[in-house]
This record gives C-alpha cells, sequence and structure tokens, in this order.
C-alpha cells in the first residue's frame, strides 16, 4: 500500500478537486496539514523535517489543558497502548483498538487561532 496519494479529479468543467491522504507511519496531523496548507492557490512550498519536535508534548498540553490530559502520563494508558498495539506489531492479526477523549472546544479554538496568527499549526 502507498503511504501518501496525491489525486487530482476534474469535478466540473474547468474544476478540479485535489485529494491527499498520508499514513500516520510516515506523517503526522501537523505534517498532513503543513502539505495540505502549500497545496494552497498561492502558497509558498518548503521543504519539512523529519526532526522529532521535543516541545510538542508540552505545548499539547498547554494548548487542550493539563488537567484534561493527566491521564496520558498514568500507567494505565501506556499499559493500554502496549497491550492494544504490541499483538498487531508482532503479527498476532490482533487489530489496535482506538481510543478517543474529550478536547475542549473552545481551548482547542483558542490554540489553532494562536497557531494560526503564528502561521504555523502548533497541533492538530
Amino acid at each position: 500500500r502507498p503511504v501518501a496519494r496525491l489525486a487530482a479529479s476534474e469535478s466540473a468543467p474547468g474544476e478540479f478537486s485535489v485529494v491527499f491522504s498520508v499514513s500516520h507511519a510516515v506523517a503526522d496531523g501537523r505534517t498532513y496539514y503543513e502539505i495540505f496548507r502549500m497545496l494552497q492557490p498561492g502558497a509558498a512550498v518548503r521543504g519539512l523535517t523529519s526532526a522529532r519536535v521535543a516541545s510538542f508534548s508540552e505545548a499539547m498540553r498547554d494548548a487542550c489543558g493539563r488537567k484534561e490530559l493527566e491521564w496520558a502520563d498514568r500507567p494505565s494508558t501506556a499499559c493500554m497502548y502496549t497491550c492494544a498495539m504490541l499483538p498487531a506489531a508482532l503479527g498476532f492479526g490482533r487489530k489496535a483498538r482506538c481510543v478517543a477523549f474529550y478536547l475542549d472546544a473552545e481551548k482547542l479554538a483558542a490554540a489553532k487561532r494562536t497557531g494560526a496568527a503564528d502561521g504555523g499549526v502548533p497541533y492538530v
């Protein structure tokens, strides 16, 4: 399977649509939106780095709320991810579970406004 796809399709005479998808194995949400932004008309194209942003977790906690993300630092969370994903990673055929959590809509909107004002996307 391809790790990224980009397709252009004529949606009406003289109009077209661009469909872009990328595997989470090679890009995170921030990378996806950085690429998506570069696909916009007139947008500057720039190189992306694969360097891990060490401050990402702390910035995410500040933006989303430390209290709301306390669960992420619990040993039970690490165990849950390991138990859910390890069998599939080892080829035992068990599918990983998807886990979701609540984000405060006002804090998320404020973080997106801050990111847009800075010309970047701090997280998605």
